[in-house]
């Protein structure tokens, strides 16, 4: 049965009344509200949108993993996603911020620069995986030498690396030559 987006009334009293504390129910709320972000994102006021992004913020803080996964999955689609939120998820978990880093327009560069700078490899990879990749990113994804990441990031056409980070590829790439194909086909 699919869920139905709460209204803004029943929004204020899921911020005030304590609830279920259960996983079961920690899921189905954030399903529930995940629901109202996204189906709502036009037609609801930037106080109901506020509201509703601070209740999901509070119980991500004890949601499971995979509550915090789906989250994700459903926001990473949506370019309206609110960026609190959106900036919450990227610096999750891995298994979490993949949808998100991956395919989110809500993040910006600086959102971006800050998990490449701050978070693990496999955020990274996340990272080099975007439809576009700005050459700002993509020069802090090389500067910090994990050599998964400048593979993902070379085979990628929309990742645009600078001219001193393409030359810093080659120069890794005489210690690594699995980067020197991809770096002569690019």
């Amino acid at each position: 049965m699919p869920s139905v987006a709460p209204s803004y009334a029943k929004l204020k009293s899921l911020n005030t009344v304590p609830r279920d504390r259960s996983p079961d129910a920690r899921a189905e709320m954030v399903d529930a509200i995940g629901a109202f972000v996204v189906d709502r994102a036009d037609t609801a006021s930037p106080a109901e949108m506020g509201l509703a992004s601070d209740i999901l913020t509070k119980l991500l803080r004890a949601a499971e993993t995979v509550v915090r996964r789906k989250l994700a999955e459903r926001l990473a689609k949506d370019p309206r996603a609110p960026a609190e939120l959106v900036r919450q998820l990227a610096n999750d978990d891995a298994e979490v911020a993949r949808p998100i880093l991956v395919q989110s327009e809500a993040l910006a560069d600086d959102d971006l620069l800050e998990v490449v700078r701050h978070k693990t490899m496999q955020h990274r990879l996340a990272v080099s995986l975007r439809r576009d990749v700005s050459e700002d990113v993509s020069a802090a994804l090389v500067d910090h030498g994990e050599t998964e990441v400048a593979l993902s990031l070379v085979e990628h056409p929309g990742a645009r690396i600078g001219r001193a980070s393409f030359e810093a590829l080659v120069e890794r790439s005489r210690q690594e030559p699995r980067l020197q194909g991809p770096l002569v086909q690019r």
